[in-house]
Order: C-alpha cells, then sequence, then structure tokens
C-alpha cells in the first residue's frame, strides 16, 4: 500500500523491510534505500568492477551535481560512479576535481586562504619555488604582501 517506487520507475509488490530503514525486493533480491527525492535506490552499485556505496549526503560537486553512488577514500576524498573522477572538499562545501588542466599546465586544488588583493580566491594554483603563485583563473602570477593578500606581480 506504501508507495515504494525503485529508481527505474517500478514499484515492486512483495518487500522485506529491513531494520536498517532499507527494503529488500522479492522479485530482484536486491537491496533499496529511500533517497530525500522520494525514490528508492540500490544500496550499491557496480561499475567497471568497483562497488560504489548511495549516497543521500550533500556531496555537491562544483558543477552543481550531487552524485549518488560514491566510494570514500581513506584521504577524505570521494570518487564519483558517473565520471569516475575524484573528487576533494573546499571550504564552501563543495567538491572539486584534485588537479584543473589549463593550456597545458596543471593546476592544484587549494583550499587554503590566497585571497587576491581584489578580494577573489582562486581555487586552482601552482605553487612556484620562489613562493609566489600562479592562478589558473587567468595565469596572472601573484606574490604575498604584507596586507595578507596576494598582488599580481608586475
Amino acid at each position: 500500500d506504501k508507495n515504494y517506487t525503485i529508481a527505474n520507475g517500478t514499484r515492486p509488490l512483495y518487500i522485506i523491510k529491513n531494520s536498517d530503514g532499507t527494503i529488500e525486493n522479492a522479485d530482484n533480491g536486491k537491496t533499496y534505500t529511500y533517497c530525500r527525492d522520494g525514490i528508492w535506490y540500490e544500496v550499491t552499485k557496480e561499475v567497471n568492477g568497483k562497488t560504489y556505496e548511495f549516497s543521500d549526503k550533500n556531496y555537491r560537486l562544483a558543477d552543481g551535481t550531487w552524485p549518488l553512488y560514491i566510494v570514500k577514500n581513506s584521504d577524505g576524498t570521494i570518487e564519483n560512479a558517473d565520471n569516475g573522477k575524484t573528487y576533494t572538499h573546499g571550504r564552501d562545501d563543495r567538491w572539486y576535481e584534485p588537479t584543473k588542466e589549463v593550456n597545458g599546465k596543471t593546476y592544484e586544488f587549494t583550499d587554503r586562504n590566497y585571497r587576491l588583493a581584489d578580494g577573489t580566491w582562486p581555487l586552482y594554483v601552482i605553487t612556484n619555488p620562489d613562493g609566489t603563485i600562479e592562478n589558473a583563473d587567468n595565469g596572472k602570477t601573484y606574490t604575498h604582501r604584507s596586507d595578507g593578500r596576494w598582488h599580481e606581480v608586475e
């Protein structure tokens, strides 16, 4: 009598309610968990031999999407089942790819306080041996000054 619509749009006629809040579909023996969108999703998903777990947590990616299936890595990163990419958590509560390729250069994601003179914070930088940083957004080099901000190198 309850609406147990699963992700593929079907509704199982017979289920087992598990003590952890999941349900088991009698038709296929798969276990499903409830999502905030009102749909029931498989607890795990197999992709390229890897088992990803369903997540209803706030793993909002930089592009505004939420992966439903992830692997939580021991270093605090997550891997997205949709694209196999790894993401790291940013101070704005979004998840970012650890590196970004721009014009043949690889910039590292940073959550450090590299506040630029214009008040912005670059997300991807190259840290140079001389202590300057290069911003992936514009390719400019910045140096740290006594005012606590990073200023463009002339």
